[in-house]
């Protein structure tokens, strides 16, 4: 196991993942926003949502993610949660 899944695991609880996928679940829409090498990520995460019934959205261009969040916070909220995965890209380095 390398030094990043070591921090992972000390970091997110088995509670707090169970949290977030109830959260997510229970969504009536959820956006999905990735950047550079991010954006593949977001595209299979909102297809894969997509395809077990969710209002799944993917966001890949910075500007769509603005109208897209500022739309989303327009609307009367019931719930929001933010996910953020971060990992140095291997491109980079030392």
């Amino acid at each position: 196991m390398d030094a990043d899944e070591e921090k992972t695991k000390k970091i997110l609880s088995p509670e707090k993942l169970q949290a977030a996928a109830e959260a997510i679940m229970n969504s009536k829409k959820i956006i999905v926003i990735g950047l550079g090498n991010s954006a593949a990520i977001a595209i299979d995460a909102s297809h894969k949502l997509l395809r077990i019934g969710h209002n799944a959205f993917a966001y890949t261009d910075n500007h769509m993610q603005m109208i897209a969040a500022s739309t989303a916070l327009a609307e009367p909220l019931q719930d929001c949660h933010r996910v953020t995965l971060t990992k140095k890209d291997t491109t980079q380095k030392n």
